[in-house]
């Protein structure tokens, strides 16, 4: 199933390639927690440091 963004309605592993994608980061830490974070902490955080 799917997961659509409630910010930029593009499904939620695309959001990256929309210009929301720090509201669309917010939007998806609240709604789905897990998910926001195979998504982006593992990823992104190596990167920030």
């Amino acid at each position: 199933m799917t997961l659509y963004c409630g910010v930029c309605t593009l499904p939620v592993e695309f959001c990256e390639f929309g210009k929301t994608l720090k509201k669309c980061k917010a939007w998806l830490q609240e709604e789905n927690p897990s998910l926001f974070d195979v998504l982006y902490n593992s990823n992104n955080e190596s990167s920030l440091s």
